[in-house]
């Protein structure tokens, strides 16, 4: 991962964490559950212990009563707290979800649509809904619980030391090598979450176009010609979360070996230390528990850290779509409709959709009177729709000026101008309601007789 790739990954998982702060009290009533969750279960393994060593020593029956009603206490301060992490968590992550989608729907609206022409159809639906989507891993997952496990393996720490520092010490270098597992291979995460994504987004557009265009391609004969382009898209889609797949295989065969090589030495050492009479035998079922419980929040940890290539390639590409800069800016102000003369000017207007393609309209100059209807004819690509949408403000002319009465369109407000004016366009989208609904999109309040 090179410098610029840190600072963005970074950069987003910032913006991650800035996107909760307005949900900051149930983000609080998150973390709370998520560490009472820990601290419920280091009290029940903290009581079951303490009774096993009693019973050992033939002390247990006087005391069991007691000991039962706290455990039974653990055990449903457990099951609530674990329920409070799930619904303050994803009540937070879903809402942030829902934030984002908002947001990415504005921005098209300001970007649009120079930037829809850049972009497949199925790729702006994978990022509006599948990235958006897989965003709520971390949101309502990792980073709660990586700032739980923080504190939970600190207190685990603690208490083992308070029986040994040599088991401390052990305990905290496993930690350590478990932690360090997911970062070892952070870069081919990070690489094979961005080909994922990327290769869904494909997937989706080439699966959305065919069905878009399914009429044109049974017309045209191209079916089968077609249905191999979408196989081949979802091979290498196959391939890709193959390669994730094996990864995060690979991960978690490090990190139960090294769990399941600490839980050896763990019991070996204690024994030892109790052969030698350095420590009663009543510990052992002490450290035995709490060397379980340790590596429970580091677990979930890493195994939530293990999507987080994918989390992070989905982060970017949303905050691509919402960093775009607007080819039209709107910066003009409201204009008084009622007295604006409905006359269209076109003054010296050159202009090209991109910098490296030749000029569309060239030093183009024309006047349309109020009332007048005017037809622009030419051959395919001389520039008729390009007016159209120049004078929709859909983009600016590189030189001279779009006006309605007199006003260059820049100094009208982007919303100004909408009011203004209307378009039927030659391909027409039909929404999912009626016909009628469908016409009175422009105007709500229109009558049925008007509509007519």
């Amino acid at each position: 991962m090179n410098h610029k790739q840190k600072r963005s990954r970074l950069k987003n998982t910032l913006r991650l964490i800035l996107s909760m702060r307005p949900y900051s009290a149930r983000m609080l009533g998150t973390l709370l559950c998520g560490l009472l969750k820990y601290l419920s279960a280091i009290g029940a393994a903290a009581v079951v212990s303490f009774m096993v060593a009693l019973a050992m020593r033939g002390a247990l029956g006087a005391r069991v009563r007691l000991l039962a009603a706290v455990l039974v206490g653990c055990i449903l301060l457990r099951a609530l707290s674990y329920y409070g992490e799930m619904f303050f968590g994803h009540d937070v992550a879903f809402k942030v979800l829902r934030d984002f989608r908002i947001k990415l729907y504005a921005k098209l609206e300001c970007i649009s649509p120079a930037y829809l022409l850049r972009r497949h159809s199925g790729q702006l639906g994978a990022t509006l809904m599948g990235d958006v989507e897989l965003l709520e891993w971390f949101l309502a997952h990792t980073f709660g619980t990586m700032l739980v496990a923080i504190v939970t393996t600190g207190l685990l720490l603690f208490l083992l030391g308070q029986i040994h520092r040599v088991l401390m010490l052990l305990m905290l270098v496993f930690s350590i090598l478990v932690l360090l597992t997911p970062f070892v291979l952070r870069k081919q995460a990070d690489r094979q979450g961005y080909r994922v994504r990327e290769a869904l987004a494909q997937s989706n557009a080439v699966t959305i176009e065919g069905i878009q265009g399914l009429r044109e391609i049974l017309t045209l004969n191209y079916f089968e010609r077609y249905q191999k382009k979408n196989r081949d898209t979802m091979q290498q889609l196959y391939s890709e979360q193959l390669a994730f797949g094996k990864r995060t295989g690979a991960e978690t065969m490090m990190m139960q070996l090294l769990t399941g090589l600490f839980t050896v030495l763990i019991m070996l050492l204690t024994a030892g230390y109790i052969y030698q009479g350095v420590l009663d035998f009543a510990v052992y079922p002490v450290v035995v528990m709490l060397s379980g419980l340790l590596f429970s929040p580091i677990t979930d940890v890493c195994g939530y850290a293990r999507n987080l290539g994918n989390v992070f390639a989905a982060a970017d590409r949303v905050q691509r779509v919402l960093d775009e800069t607007p080819v039209v800016k709107d910066t003009g102000t409201d204009q008084d409709l009622h007295t604006l003369s409905p006359q269209i000017e076109f003054d010296h207007v050159s202009f090209r959709y991109d910098p490296e393609l030749p000029e569309v309209l060239s030093d183009v100059s024309f006047t349309v009177a109020p009332g007048e209807t005017v037809a622009l004819v030419g051959h395919s690509g001389a520039g008729k729709s390009t007016c159209g949408n120049l004078l929709l403000r859909y983009w600016d002319p590189e030189t001279g000026a779009v006006r309605i009465g007199g006003t260059d369109l820049r100094d009208m407000s982007i919303a100004n101008l909408r009011a203004l004016t209307a378009a039927v366009l030659q391909d027409v989208y039909l929404f999912n309601f009626s016909i009628r609904e469908n016409i009175r999109l422009g105007r709500p309040d229109a009558t049925d007789a008007e509509v007519e």
